[in-house]
């Protein structure tokens, strides 16, 4: 029987593995690998992490999600030295909003945490930005705070396969299977994969994303978020063009008729070797999964038609001049809480099951910070 198991090869499970493997040597991560080929024809969970960038800042208008930034991006050094693999890239990022003197505005709260933990920015009005960096179009009249020093973007798929690394160097069991039952009713926790093995342990940490309140059958209060990606393929010269491309949010003042948001990353080349900028928004109207049939079932789809059609506009405006190739649809899923806006760190089952769940679109720069005070609190309940 193993002391602790880590149900989740994601972001944050395989943060919390690598931390409790410090603390100890029966520790077991669960998870299976990414699907390989069509995703229409896997049967099986998805992850968040099944990509190539993921946008990471200490700009926040939330002072705990800043800090968990501030403390993970601390972490990425010893992270990617301890594995060999590197995984973080300093683009720079920046955030446009309304001008304005409300101070519960997103880039007042932002700044103003920002002033509190140290974090570096510059401030300027959209017109003079767009005056610096011809290539890029926002509204007039708004406001960007462009972080420099650590901000850029992380590839998500890197940073799992790190952490994975150095808790397999430190001695932790890795089952790249998916758990289908988890039962706890008698001495210990009893987790069966859909590859038939039976596994024990003491105590168990349920990292599962979407699929958390599905596989435990616990009332969270998740709500995950179908999310359609919208992938620009660019040339060497496009490439080249906008090799200095910062990742940029721009939530305030963006005013689509169909989408909430916008975030963009910058050229990054993928698995099959073509470059793509990457952006994602929040769809106004959806329809919600569930079950993780249904949210399964989401994945073997094309995505939103009126959301990609949405991204696509907000992209073509950001960036005037874009000479894309050709537009690619990948599906996501956001895991939102129907009411909240951190993630759930708390046990479920005293003594034995905890979760940590509900990354609210922003955990993939902070994972590490969330695993490990998920870690901390499981071995505190041993």
């Amino acid at each position: 029987m193993y002391k602790y198991a880590v149900v989740g090869k994601g972001m944050i499970g395989s943060a919390a593995a690598r931390y409790l493997s410090q603390w100890s040597d029966e520790v077991v991560l669960i998870g299976p690998d990414e699907p390989e080929g069509d995703w229409s024809k896997h049967d099986g969970v998805f992850a968040a992490h099944y990509d190539q960038g993921r946008i990471t800042r200490c700009l926040d208008g939330s002072l705990a999600w800043a800090l968990w930034a501030t403390r993970s991006i601390a972490a990425y050094p010893e992270i990617e030295e301890k594995s060999g693999i590197t995984f973080h890239h300093r683009s720079g990022g920046i955030q446009v909003g309304y001008d304005s003197t409300d101070p519960n505005s997103a880039l007042n709260k932002a700044e103003r945490n920002a002033l509190h933990l140290g974090t570096s920015y510059v401030k300027m009005t959209s017109d003079a930005y767009c005056k610096e960096n011809p290539e890029f179009w926002f509204d007039p009249g708004l406001m960007v705070l462009h972080e420099t020093g650590e901000s850029g973007y992380i590839n998500p798929r890197s940073l799992v396969a790190a952490q994975v690394k150095i808790c397999e160097q430190q001695g932790a069991d890795i089952v790249r299977e998916t758990v289908v039952e988890l039962d706890s009713s008698g001495n210990g926790v009893t987790l069966t994969t859909d590859g038939g093995q039976t596994i024990q342990a003491k105590q168990v940490l349920v990292a599962a994303g979407a699929w958390t309140e599905f596989l435990t059958g616990a009332d969270l209060g998740l709500q995950p978020n179908p999310r359609t990606i919208v992938m620009a393929k660019i040339n060497a010269a496009e490439a080249e063009r906008l090799k200095h491309m910062p990742t940029i949010i721009w939530y305030e003042g963006s005013n689509n008729p169909d989408i909430e948001g916008i975030y963009v990353l910058p050229p990054i080349v993928y698995p099959d070797g073509n470059t793509y900028i990457k952006l994602g928004g929040s769809l106004l109207e959806m329809t919600y999964p569930q079950s993780a049939a249904e949210l399964n079932k989401w994945f073997h789809t094309d995505g939103s038609e009126v959301e990609a059609r949405a991204l696509e506009y907000e992209l073509r405006r950001i960036i005037p001049e874009l000479d894309a190739e050709s537009i690619h649809v990948n599906t996501c899923v956001v895991n939102k809480l129907k009411e909240g806006n951190v993630p759930i760190i708390k046990p479920i089952v005293d003594g034995k099951v905890m979760v940590a769940t509900a990354g609210l679109g922003a955990a993939a720069k902070s994972s590490n910070e969330i695993g490990r005070l998920a870690a901390l609190q499981l071995h505190k309940m041993s």
